[in-house]
């Protein structure tokens, strides 16, 4: 059995009545961690909140296995792909809920019923599925929700795959705002970004400010709240240069750059050498927060010109981390300082 050590920070903590948010890659424990959870703070029925959607046979496989997997677990499973807040009318005070997972209902209510995604109604959804999520929770004792990591990979899928980062990351940050416990799981560990044994490390307000002549350099996965993380270290009210806008020869006159992986693309397709221009211009960066998004992970593009974008993008990454007097990493809004 995998050991996750720690529960959470005290015992006080573990009376209260508690929003637990996990999020992580594909096979990184996060489940599994999602039920030790759920078995730990249950003190009336155990719910598995599942919204996989069986559209076709390898998804009624994939289902039939999880139902199978929860043999002799004790679950009531309550299945709701969709409209999580009709979830509520079935459940009771004392249920601990486990939602299994995010990522399936985000995507099951941008494409209901099949029909084509429709980009006007992305605010809307991030309403509709955060107000569901807050209506289970108000008629629960405790709600765990399992999500999944999609946003470090780069933006190459169009708009439908963009728009879902979007949708997913933004719910990723209110969830993580509002949670009593955050954990982002790597490899069958939780790492605490919010509540837990870590937390002295890794809440934002014990960070401190940028400000003179220090360079900040900020990263994370797409939608992850990093500009308004970014806005905060500047501090007052910071001019912003957004690099998938301008060319990268107008930025200086900035405050907060965001975006510098696509600033690489753009002096890759001007035939430049991306990681000889920040270092011509490193003088000119003191003072700024440069913010980027991760893009090294996945799978290798099939593209020439991505595979390019991308190893020069980390090439450029970890200059600027070296140059930086501070690096954050961010996850749901929630940085981690990395350096000093």
């Amino acid at each position: 059995m995998i050991r996750f050590g720690p529960f959470l920070g005290s015992a006080e903590e573990e009376e209260r009545e508690l929003l637990v948010f996990l999020s992580g890659g594909v096979r990184s424990g996060k489940s599994a961690l999602g039920e030790e959870y759920a078995e730990k703070l249950a003190t009336g029925r155990k719910i598995y909140f599942a919204t996989a959607l069986a559209c076709d046979g390898e998804m009624k496989r994939r289902v039939e296995k999880h139902r199978r997997d929860r043999t002799g677990k004790h679950f009531v499973t309550l299945e709701q792909p969709q409209d999580a807040e009709r979830a509520a009318a079935f459940l009771r005070p004392d249920d601990t809920v486990l939602l299994d997972c995010l990522g399936n209902l985000t995507a099951n209510e941008m494409f209901r019923g099949g029909a084509p995604y429709d980009p006007k109604r992305r605010e809307a959804l991030i309403r509709k599925i955060f107000s569901g999520l807050c209506a289970v929770k108000g008629a629960c004792e405790n709600l765990i929700v399992i999500s999944n990591d999609v946003f470090s990979g780069g933006d190459r899928g169009g708009t439908e795959l963009s728009d879902y980062q979007e949708i997913l990351g933004r719910l990723h940050v209110l969830l993580a705002e509002k949670a009593d416990l955050a954990a982002e799981c790597v490899c069958g560990i939780p790492v605490y970004r919010r509540g837990g044994p870590e937390r002295e490390k890794t809440e934002p307000e014990n960070a401190g400010k940028s400000g003179g002549e220090n360079m900040c350099f900020v990263f994370g996965g797409k939608s992850q709240g990093k500009l308004a993380y970014a806005e905060r270290l500047a501090g007052g009210d910071p001019a912003v240069c957004d690099l998938a806008a301008v060319p990268p020869q107008e930025m200086f006159s900035a405050d907060v750059i965001v975006n510098v992986q696509d600033a690489v693309g753009t002096l890759l397709r001007q035939g430049a050498g991306a990681l000889d221009f920040f270092r011509r211009n490193a003088g000119r960066l003191r003072g700024k927060v440069l913010v980027g998004d991760e893009i090294g992970c996945g799978i290798v593009p099939v593209d020439a010109f991505e595979r390019r974008w991308r190893d020069e993008t980390g090439r450029v990454y970890q200059f600027l981390a070296a140059e930086a007097d501070r690096v954050d990493r961010v996850w749901a809004g929630i940085g981690v300082t990395l350096k000093p």
